[in-house]
């Protein structure tokens, strides 16, 4: 913290890093749940558009199973009960040699026995405890998937086969046999292989009882352990609920996407068949696109992180190589040393800065300049004013010297005019105003009054010239403080270095 506090191109490699890292995270992240979703959605719809073109599929091969059928219990020969067996069994031979994916038929009674069959069908005898007879007794079309080895066996096919069974009425209406049809599941599973989506993405159709009648979920012949076999039952019950929806399940360490949809009736005649379709896409083939665009964008980031580092790096060394450069001269012009060079590098804020500083120590150089200058004048005109103090002090000491002496004469002036008048006030009244007296008196008198005046102005011009006096002594010391202060300035000045 005391790095960030001190150091500024840390706090702006770290604030532009962290600024650059955040908006990348947050672009990322936005990126790729919009991303994400707009994939799912793809996912979810391109793999709902492929469960249900797999199911018509399937529907249009029963359809065609059921049409046939449909046909063969119109036949008039089927439906006469008076008709011989030969009659019927040739009518099911040539009608199944036309039926390429017909295995066999057989046509038996409301009990369960066996009336006649195709090629070794005829000679099964009663199929009343089979599951697929006990789904044939009713008045509409089933079907019914046969992959248990032994029913296979008793049946003699060597691989699975769909049971397609109808009703035969007579003329009146009423039941009185079961036409079955042993068909293979070929056109099926062409049908389903043929649905592809992405790479291994792929169709199938299951029963409720889990038995795949034609694809696969997962890869084929996989060896299933207990728990997978019970899951894939359970997706399996739900295929066949009747109810479209969306799984996901995990077999052998992979996960996949399956949606999947109930097989309905081809028409409002037929039973409805207890099979489900569905398609199943492995999860990481589903979101490899998203995950590939993660990875593009954590790369990116990755790029930009740096780069932006590098560039905050660089932005910061451009801000901060100027600021110290000019710290390290307004150090300098703060020491007193205005040497310096004081670099522009650029015209923003710092190059302004820089000119302003540099216009500072332009100005402090002709300031302190001119003060020197200045100090020296102000020291050769306070010694001058030292000196003509000096001067005017020693001149006025005179004028005092001279001023004393004057005083001294009319006080002795004074003594002897003082000394004449005692005598004259000794002589008789009336030779006082005899002629030589009188003017002795007169002149006395003119004496006395001009003593008077001198006196008068000798005091005023010790008055001035003591205030002169004190007023030298006084300009004099203003002028040696005022000498000092300038020998102190011219000092400060010293102290700088232009």
């Amino acid at each position: 913290m005391r790095i960030f506090g001190k150091d500024l191109r840390a706090r702006i490699i770290v604030f532009m890093t962290g600024l650059a890292l955040l908006s990348l995270v947050v672009s990322s992240t936005i990126s790729y749940l919009l991303i994400d979703h707009v994939v799912r959605s793809n996912i979810d719809e391109t793999m709902v558009e492929s469960a249900e073109m797999t199911r018509n599929l399937v529907e249009v091969a029963l359809e065609r199973r059921v049409s046939r059928m449909k046909l063969l219990s119109s036949f008039p020969i089927l439906r006469d009960p008076d008709a011989s067996i030969e009659s019927k069994k040739s009518t099911l031979e040539l009608f199944i040699s036309d039926w390429t994916i017909g295995e066999g038929l057989l046509i038996a009674d409301t009990a369960g026995k066996v009336i006649c069959g195709s090629g070794n069908l005829g000679a099964i005898g009663n199929i009343s405890g089979t599951e697929w007879f006990s789904l044939a007794q009713t008045a509409h079309v089933t079907f019914t998937y046969i992959s248990a080895e032994s029913e296979l066996l008793s049946l003699s096919f060597k691989h699975p086969v769909i049971t397609a069974s109808t009703p035969v009425r007579d003329s009146r209406g009423q039941i009185f046999a079961y036409v079955i049809a042993f068909t293979t599941v070929d056109d099926i599973t062409k049908a389903i292989e043929g649905v592809r989506i992405s790479d291994s993405g792929h169709a199938f159709l299951i029963a409720s009882d889990s038995v795949f009648i034609a694809g696969y979920l997962g890869r084929a012949r996989m060896s299933l352990s207990r728990e997978e076999k019970s899951k894939l039952t359970e997706l399996a019950q739900r295929i066949s609920s009747g109810r479209p929806g969306k799984d996901t399940i995990r077999l052998k360490g992979k996960t996949y996407l399956v949606s999947h949809t109930p097989i309905s009736k081809p028409s409002a005649s037929i039973s409805e068949a207890d099979w489900g379709v569905g398609v199943a896409v492995p999860e990481g083939e589903a979101y490899a696109a998203p995950r590939k665009i993660l990875s593009i964008l954590i790369f990116l980031t990755l790029v930009i992180l740096v780069v932006a580092t590098i560039t905050s790096i660089f932005l910061g060394r451009s801000i901060t190589t100027p600021i110290k450069e000019l710290a390290l001269v307004a150090e300098a012009l703060g020491s007193g040393d205005l040497t310096p060079e004081v670099k522009i590098r650029t015209h923003d804020q710092i190059g302004t800065l820089a000119a302003s500083m540099l216009r500072m120590r332009d100005f402090l150089r002709v300031a302190l300049s001119e003060t020197s200058y200045a100090c020296e004048e102000i020291s050769a005109l306070a010694e001058e004013q030292i000196s003509a103090t000096r001067d005017l002090l020693k001149e006025t000491e005179e004028v005092v010297d001279s001023l004393l002496v004057l005083i001294r004469n009319i006080e002795e002036q004074e003594r002897e005019i003082s000394g004449l008048k005692e005598r004259l006030s000794k002589i008789p009244p009336e030779l006082l105003e005899t002629s030589p007296y009188a003017e002795q008196r007169e002149l006395l008198s003119k004496e006395e009054m001009l003593i008077d005046i001198c006196s008068s102005k000798a005091a005023q011009i010790a008055t001035a010239s003591q205030e002169q006096r004190l007023a030298s002594r006084e300009i004099a010391s203003a002028a040696r403080k005022l000498s000092k202060m300038a020998s102190d300035l011219k000092g400060m000045v010293k102290r700088f270095k232009l």
